[in-house]
């Protein structure tokens, strides 16, 4: 699927929800909907993982960004914040997250300033 389609799939997923109250529910349409998108790889964080790592590993298009999800009340934790600051010092891509939104707009910007390169 094109960067288009899974734009949809998670705008219509966020316009069901409406505003998510639990964290599972965000984290289940963004996983399920970045599974479709070519060009990408998500690797989905467990509760054995190292404390602090975001939610979700995604590689789209050669850029490596991690994705930490909350609720509509959640807050990032101090040892969040320094993997946010060791994932942008390492010129990574960090998003945190209550809804999708952020999550197009970066996608987005990737597809965009992608260079394409042809044999």
């Amino acid at each position: 699927m094109t960067i288009k389609d899974v734009t949809e799939l998670l705008n219509m997923g966020q316009e069901k929800a409406g505003v998510f109250t639990d964290e599972a529910d965000l984290l289940k349409l963004v996983t399920e909907s970045l599974q479709y998108l070519d060009e990408c790889v998500v690797i989905r964080q467990n509760a054995v993982h190292k404390s602090g790592i975001p939610d979700l590993i995604v590689c789209y298009m050669g850029m490596f960004v991690g994705i930490e999800l909350k609720d509509n009340t959640g807050v990032q934790s101090k040892i969040q914040k320094e993997w946010e600051r060791k994932i942008t010092a390492a010129k990574g891509i960090y998003i945190l997250a209550d809804n999708v939104e952020p999550i197009i707009q970066v996608l987005k910007s990737i597809w965009t300033s992608h260079v394409f390169y042809t044999t």
